[in-house]
């Protein structure tokens, strides 16, 4: 009797293929990503994107420190500007593996890397609160809660598309209070709970 012959290995390209084809079969059936748009996008215009975004929260930090702005103010109108940054960093970190990609996979595929995860509850985070108008003082805390992130997102796009982006968020005031810490975790709870019912599968699956 002859020797079996093993098969040759997949190649990582066929791999990351066959990766990627099983996110979008689950994104199809995902009661989060059927309400993302199925919209493709392409590199060069979510550079664009992300690139006037930072600029405008990077004016907004400038403006409010040569102005001596309370921190809400400038909250404020960075708070507009954070859904399409952080859009543009989940389709950005997608397109690692695939492009075009388009917003649903691109949250899948975050959602499964730990050392992205953060983009994916981010951008669940601003899903939630959607067009709600924060409350007055409300939105600076939102700030200071989501403050990480954009520290996260401006490493993220350095290292992997060596792009410079929030060159002075280091500038926005933080200090906190107590009452400031309880907002984050009444936050942080909502949030939490909110995902657990967009992803009922998250307890025995991640």
């Amino acid at each position: 009797m002859s020797p079996a012959v093993s098969s040759a290995p997949a190649t990582d390209s066929a791999c990351i293929n066959s990766f990627v084809n099983q996110l979008v079969e689950i994104s199809e059936n995902h009661s989060l990503i059927k309400q993302l748009e199925r919209r493709e996008y392409k590199q060069e215009d979510i550079i664009k994107v992300i690139q006037v975004r930072s600029n405008n929260i990077s004016d907004a930090i400038k403006v409010g420190d040569i102005l001596n702005q309370d921190r809400d103010t400038i909250s404020r109108k960075i708070y507009t500007e954070l859904y399409d940054l952080c859009r543009g960093a989940l389709l950005l970190n997608g397109m690692r593996f695939l492009s075009p990609i388009d917003l649903g996979t691109s949250w899948e595929l975050a959602l499964t890397d730990i050392n992205t995860k953060f983009l994916s509850s981010f951008f669940l985070g601003l899903r939630y609160i959607d067009l709600r108008i924060p409350e007055e003082g409300q939105t600076e805390r939102l700030i200071l809660k989501y403050y990480n992130f954009l520290w996260k997102i401006r490493n993220f796009v350095s290292v992997y598309y060596n792009i410079s982006i929030l060159e002075n968020l280091e500038s926005f005031p933080r200090l906190i209070n107590q009452e400031d810490i309880s907002f984050y975790e009444a936050i942080a709870s909502a949030i939490e709970q909110s995902e657990l019912e967009y992803c009922p599968w998250k307890t025995t699956r991640y």
